[in-house]
């Protein structure tokens, strides 16, 4: 790659976050510019996308770190990669290698296993404890558990790294989960002080509330003599296994190669052997670090090339050194970092020159990167949070080794998923796993409201905002778009071929023309939204624009009756089909589809469409036989025969993948059988809603009116006599107080007012008793009978 020396910034340990600034970018030149404009990190800025060489990308994706089941902050990086991968191969035909690792080697792995293992040995032996040694075991659990909670607290409002509202944020959560831990260490002392058996249904009971208070605990106390290989193999596999089914199920494209961390330590001694070669590196006391400030210093290299304002930030360091790397180290500078970690007890460990080790967290990407691509790749990938110090340590430890300049072309990085203002995140719970979410939703409703987000920003996940959006929004727009386009095609073909004497008109309309140039509109815009960054929010906005053109060209060539054009629909509709299947949003039994459904493959499965063709003149016959027959009880009033109708459309139907329209031009659509029910679910419950609204408003102005009634049942002198006044005029207003002084005149002006209103509110009670004697029971009998 051309580089000029001059144009790097040294990197200084001594100067300001906020004077580095990142170094120039090299774009590669020998591949093909088909005008797609990307977000690179390596420069913070748009820049037209060019492989090095042709039409082929070599692509490294950050894969899991499979020590815990998968939430959707991970599905938002590898659904968002998913996408724009299947844009560069289906829209611009690049020929894609992508490659992810699994990472099975690291710090939370080996704590989680250790964790795990120690606890279940303890959940499986403690009935044969002493009482007071098991007692003294739960107490001291969570003592020690509340204690680390209340020191990260601690940790997290001295940090200075932090903004003060993520500050702010993250000590709400981790006070709330203080508060809940207390309460039920609370609870568990409770239950242990009138605990008298281990060998119970109540010690059972302690022992699964203190689970996590134990794993903590017990590893702090013990997890030095873990020392057996396959507890931390098996633990990583189990969450290997579980990641590969969650991405299946999320439609989300296996990687053309997987690279495991523990079958390349080989490698990734030998890369390390030679970044100690090119003088990068260096060992100390059986651990060995990369010399950043060496790296810094040499010509042509420069240190955190995406983000230099992060370097000295100590939180985000230590995190990505792991918790199992805390205490002296023998490093030479603050920032150097570990490339493989002398272990210890109770850790997994291979041979190496510098004896029983790991490998550093960073080392292992650019090892089994550099396995498949060497010293230069097209496009790496991965959270936002992993720019620094992660991939700016892949950066400069993989330049060390090779030599080189730009190890990456493109640094693609997807903006954090965030809840409640925070980034999803394991270490801080707060998180919905993939598992759940695919509970409530189905990973096509996940796909598109990760669509209708721009892929390198943050933003938050509510549930509201899938079932809102998406679930009763934009899907729902695209089942009727293509039903109705399915329709409109049979329709339009009936039509020609039900009147064949009549020689149908060629001649295209103004609404032809019209939907036409909507078609072109929609192609340009998706096209140029596309080459602008990948955008899928203003390309789903152009789908949206040109089916709401189709409905109105259906609404206009129906009222004029005019002749439909079946091949302008059928253009439509597959120019959105083309693009939902560009971006993986595919069919469930057709529904999205105006054509037979098409597979991963290329081969065509049977789906609605088909089933349509079958059923269409059946489905006809049945609609017009139901209308005639509902038409006819609404003219004869029979309300019994109309309710049966409409329980064949709601109840039958549904259950059978149908649903029937009382009016319109297109009276049936087949769709999938659960949406269908659950969509009628829904407009059930909502009239239920609105009719309760609706009675309890009847309840409460009926509340209302007895209530006045009540007010008003006393005449002016009762009402005084039941305040205790004895002494009137003749109007029953007061002359004497209680105490049968007489009244101040002030006093007697203020009852005088009181007096006017009970004699309004006596007078309407007089009234309705006029009209209805029984006006009292009336209303409470009709808000007994309402509620």
């Amino acid at each position: 790659l051309p580089f000029s020396p001059e144009s790097v910034v040294p990197f200084s340990p001594y100067m300001s976050r906020t004077q580095q600034e990142q170094p120039e970018w090299f774009p590669p030149t020998g591949g093909v510019n088909q005008g797609l404009q990307i977000y690179n990190s390596l420069t913070n800025t748009k820049v037209p996308f060019i492989p090095a060489k042709g039409k082929r990308i070599n692509w490294y994706s950050c894969g899991p770190t499979v020590y815990e089941s998968s939430h959707l902050g991970h599905a938002r990086n590898y659904l968002t990669f998913d996408i724009i991968r299947r844009v560069l191969e289906d829209y611009f035909n690049y020929d894609v290698f992508f490659l992810q690792n699994v990472t099975d080697v690291d710090d939370k792995i080996i704590l989680k296993a250790r964790r795990n293992h120690l606890y279940k040995k303890y959940s499986e032996k403690f009935i044969t404890l002493d009482l007071q040694v098991f007692v003294k075991d739960i107490t001291e659990s969570w003592d020690f558990f509340v204690a680390n909670l209340e020191s990260n607290i601690k940790k997290v409002s001295e940090d200075p790294d932090k903004t003060e509202k993520d500050k702010q944020l993250e000590l709400k959560l981790l006070n709330e989960k203080l508060v809940t831990a207390t309460s039920t260490r609370e609870q568990v002392a409770k239950n242990l002080a009138t605990t008298s058996s281990l060998n119970s249904e109540e010690s059972k009971n302690i022992v699964q509330l203190s689970q996590d208070a134990l794993a903590l605990f017990l590893d702090d106390r013990q997890g030095s003599s873990v020392t057996d290989h396959s507890i931390f193999r098996a633990h990583a596999a189990k969450y290997e296994t579980e990641f590969s089914v969650d991405m299946a199920r999320l439609g989300v494209r296996p990687p053309h190669a997987i690279t495991r961390v523990s079958e390349y330590i080989d490698d990734i001694v030998e890369f390390v052997e030679k970044i100690i070669s090119n003088k990068f590196g260096y060992e100390t006391d059986g651990s060995v670090y990369f010399d950043t400030v060496t790296f810094a210093k040499a010509p042509g290299h420069f240190y955190a090339k995406l983000e230099p304002t992060s370097v000295g930030n100590t939180s985000l360091f230590e995190e990505a050194e792991g918790a199992l790397s805390k205490g002296p180290s023998g490093k030479r500078n603050p920032n150097d970092f570990a490339l493989w970690k002398k272990s210890k007890s109770g850790e997994p460990s291979w041979s190496s020159p510098w004896g029983l080790g790991r490998p550093g967290w960073h080392i292992e990407c650019s090892a089994m990167a550099g396995h498949h691509f060497g010293e230069n790749m097209d496009v790496h990938s991965g959270g936002k949070d992993l720019r620094f110090p992660h991939h700016d340590n892949e950066l400069a430890q993989s330049e060390a080794h090779y030599g080189c300049k730009q190890w990456v072309n493109y640094f693609l990085h997807c903006g954090p998923l965030h809840i409640g203002g925070l980034k999803m995140s394991k270490s801080l719970k707060n998180f919905v796993t993939i598992r759940e979410a695919l509970q409530k939703f189905s990973s096509r409703q996940i796909r598109l409201f990760f669509l209708s987000r721009h892929w390198n920003k943050p933003f938050d996940y509510y549930d509201d905002a899938i079932e809102q959006e998406v679930r009763l929004g934009r899907e729902k727009t695209l089942r009727e778009f293509f039903s109705k386009a399915r329709a409109a095609s049979r329709e339009t073909s009936a039509r020609s071929q039900g009147d064949l004497e009549k020689e149908p008109s060629l001649r295209w309309s103004q609404a032809d023309f019209d939907l036409r140039e909507a078609i072109l509109l929609a192609k340009d815009g998706v096209h140029n939204a596309l080459c602008d960054n990948i955008d899928t929010v203003t390309s789903l906005g152009q789908l949206q624009e040109l089916i709401h053109k189709f409905h109105v060209y259906i609404k206009t060539t129906g009222e004029s009756r005019l002749p439909r054009n079946s091949d302008l629909i059928g253009q439509a509709a597959k120019f959105v089909e083309k693009i939902l299947r560009v971006f993986g949003v595919h069919s469930e039994e057709g529904d999205l589809s105006f054509g037979d459904d098409e597979n991963e493959t290329g081969h065509h499965e049977e789906g609605n469409q088909s089933k349509e063709k079958v059923l269409a003149p059946y489905l006809d016959a049945l609609a017009k036989f139901r209308q005639t027959i509902r038409s006819a009880a609404i003219s004869s009033k029979s309300d019994e025969i109309l309710k049966l109708c409409d329980d064949f459309r709601d109840s039958e139907c549904p259950a059978l993948g149908l649903r029937l329209e009382d009016a319109g031009e297109f009276p049936w659509k087949l769709g999938n059988a659960q949406e269908l029910q659950k969509e009628i679910a829904d407009k059930k419950a909502a009239a239920r809603a609105i009719a309760t609204k609706k009675i309890q408003q009847k309840i409460d102005n009926l509340e209302n009116e007895l209530k006045k009634l009540e007010d008003g049942k006393n005449s002016v002198a009762d009402m005084f006599k039941s305040e205790g006044f004895e002494q009137m005029d003749e109007k029953g207003i007061p002359t004497h107080g209680k105490d049968g002084k007489e009244l101040a005149k002030a006093t007697r002006k203020k009852l005088e007012k009181n007096a006017g209103i009970q004699q309004k509110k006596h007078q309407a009670y007089l009234d309705a008793l006029t009209k209805d004697p029984l006006a009292l029971q009336t209303r409470e009998e009709q808000i007994s009978t309402l509620k």
